[in-house]
């Protein structure tokens, strides 16, 4: 169930959704198969939704809330890179996005999958982006980030590649556990795309 502020019946509702997009569409999804699913009266959905659709947008915002990586571990990530830009510094916030991601894996997974959302991506990564923007933004001193590339630019540029990463994960019969992917994401950022396919280790540049 969601870790966030919910109410139960809600919380619920919401851990259905994964079984129920086993056989059904996310849009053709019905009030009387989430509440018959979730053994909660039609009166408790609709004392928090207005309908199937707004079910929907409100699971989805759930899980793009839990998505989010806490402005702690942001702030830390960024002034880290700022000193020295070892690509380690950026390994915490990774850890925590995969790891947030791995507690609802398998809402994620069927949000992705063949009976989800095909906007749901693109949702997740403007909530990514928001996130790290409003940290970025309060501190005058990272505005360094963005002064090769404006920062509308530069977010959906380095979050797609993240994106790809994460939407292969959870694509896979087996996801590796969140620690893996999260250096797999770190190692891509700062890596370049010539020596993906080199058996160099990361900052052997001397050959």
């Amino acid at each position: 169930m969601m870790t966030t502020n919910y109410p139960l019946a809600v919380q619920k509702m919401f851990a259905t959704v994964p079984t129920l997009l086993t056989a059904t569409p996310i849009f053709k999804l019905t009030v009387t198969m989430v509440v018959k699913a979730a053994h909660v009266s039609r009166g408790s959905f609709y004392s928090h939704f207005q309908d199937i659709y707004d079910f929907i947008h409100a699971f989805e915002h759930a899980l793009i809330e839990q998505a989010t990586v806490s402005k702690q571990v942001l702030n830390q990530g960024i002034q880290a890179a700022l000193v020295h830009p070892d690509p380690h510094n950026a390994y915490p916030t990774y850890l925590e996005l995969t790891t947030n991601i791995n507690t609802q894996l398998a809402s994620f997974q069927a949000l992705l999958g063949p009976h989800g959302d095909p906007q749901f991506l693109d949702q997740l990564q403007a909530g990514l982006i928001d996130n790290l923007l409003a940290t970025t933004e309060q501190a005058p001193l990272n505005h360094q980030y963005f002064q090769s590339i404006p920062a509308d630019y530069a977010m959906p540029i380095y979050f797609s590649g993240v994106l790809t990463i994460i939407q292969h994960w959870l694509t896979k019969p087996h996801p590796e556990p969140p620690e893996v992917v999260a250096n797999i994401i770190v190692q891509s950022r700062y890596t370049a795309a010539y020596h993906l396919f080199s058996d160099r280790p990361l900052g052997d540049d001397n050959n």
